[in-house]
């Protein structure tokens, strides 16, 4: 009914405005104005954003849930620790991430993007994979939307494509009522997201429906939980990560335990290690 209202009082505006206005004017959908109202608050509820770098550190556990050739099998669990690095302004950033099995590190490798390059690293040899699937700005943009584990990017991302906004409405996650919008990203698929009702936190982001390696479809997610306030902002203690990698569904359970904003990072942060030799690589796929 209030949409309904809302697009009687758009129409009368249209209709009583001069020509000239109406004639180069287009207000928003009711969906629209809605969508932008519900991200703007979910900005304002996180607080002060970052404007040129973030520094993260988590650490928690990454569980593979039997989706690889034996889906039936029991879930595997690895420790692991991870580091992001990213430089806002000129769309880069550095990912580590080391996997353990007991005190026992397993596998560690670092992915980088610059605008310059993309390649990914072993930590543990000298090997080096030059990386030229896609064009950088894609490659960025979709890691930040898939893997990135502090909440206002991907608000922000929302809100630099504004026009593309639409509300879905209400629903209730785990008890808790969210409101619900979604935005096209640069490739044209939509990107979803859950915002809190009562308070606008970011809950969940959900990208685009994919498809399985066993059981049909599955949606790619990041989680959001136990802000906390900290130097101005709002920041979740918890962040879950679920993705596909090659044959499973790999889902990463974090605890965020330091997160610095606009702090100096050194180019050498982003520059690939020296290649001693060249080789090849079983590091993980960069989606």
């Amino acid at each position: 009914m209030g949409e309904v209202i809302h697009s009687a009082i758009l129409t009368a505006i249209l209709l009583t405005a001069p020509l000239s206005v109406r004639s180069t004017e287009v207000l928003p959908s009711a969906s629209n104005a809605k969508a932008r109202a519900v991200v703007q608050e979910g900005l304002d509820a996180l607080g002060d954003e970052p404007t040129r770098t973030v520094s993260i550190h988590a650490e928690g556990q990454e569980l593979r849930q039997g989706q690889g050739p034996n889906p039936g099998g029991p879930v595997l669990v690895s420790r692991l620790a991870v580091d992001w690095k990213v430089d806002l302004r000129r769309k880069r950033l550095s990912f580590r991430r080391e996997e353990f099995e007991g005190d026992n590190l397993k596998q560690c490798y670092q992915y980088t993007i610059a605008p310059q390059a993309r390649f990914a690293a072993s930590c543990r040899s000298d090997a080096v994979l030059a990386l030229d699937l896609s064009p950088i700005a894609d490659a960025w943009t979709s890691w930040m939307q898939q893997e990135y584990p502090e909440p206002s990017w991907q608000l922000a991302h929302a809100w630099s494509r504004v026009d593309t906004l639409e509300y879905l409405g209400e629903m209730y996650d785990q008890g808790v009522k969210q409101n619900v919008v979604s935005y096209a990203t640069e490739s044209g698929q939509r990107q979803t997201l859950y915002l809190n009702a009562e308070n606008g936190l970011l809950t969940k982001v959900e990208g685009p429906l994919a498809a399985a390696p066993v059981d049909g479809s599955f949606i790619p997610r990041i989680e959001y939980a136990g802000y906390r306030r900290e130097a101005g902002a709002m920041i979740p203690s918890q962040v879950s990560v679920t993705r596909r990698r090659g044959l499973e569904i790999v889902k990463d359970v974090l605890s965020l335990s330091a997160v610095r904003f606009d702090e100096p990072l050194s180019g050498s942060a982003f520059a690939p290690p020296q290649k001693k030799s060249p080789r090849s690589s079983n590091l993980p796929e960069m989606q």
